[in-house]
């Protein structure tokens, strides 16, 4: 868990994708131990749930925009009406 929340950057979580790390992860929530399986769900939950890598497919601010607490406009962009350009 030092390695998630350690690193600046948010690089802790990409090193651990890095290595192979999520799998791990992914095996010990199915561990018989209930305590390792809670660990796992928890750490990702916290760093690899629904939003992770967002950031790096859309550009900074996405969350921001997702979360509705972006400053340049009420609605995202597809909500502002004048439909979609080809």
């Amino acid at each position: 868990m030092k390695v998630m929340r350690g690193l600046p950057n948010g690089r802790g979580p990409k090193i651990v994708e890095k290595e192979d790390g999520i799998s791990a992860l992914e095996e010990l929530q199915f561990h018989e131990n209930d305590e390792l399986q809670t660990m796992s769900n928890t750490l990702i939950d916290r760093y690899f749930g629904e939003d992770y890598g967002l950031e790096e497919e859309y550009g900074p601010g996405i969350m921001d925009v997702l979360r509705g607490s972006d400053d340049s406009s009420d609605y995202p962009p597809w909500r502002q009406g004048g439909g979609l350009t080809a």
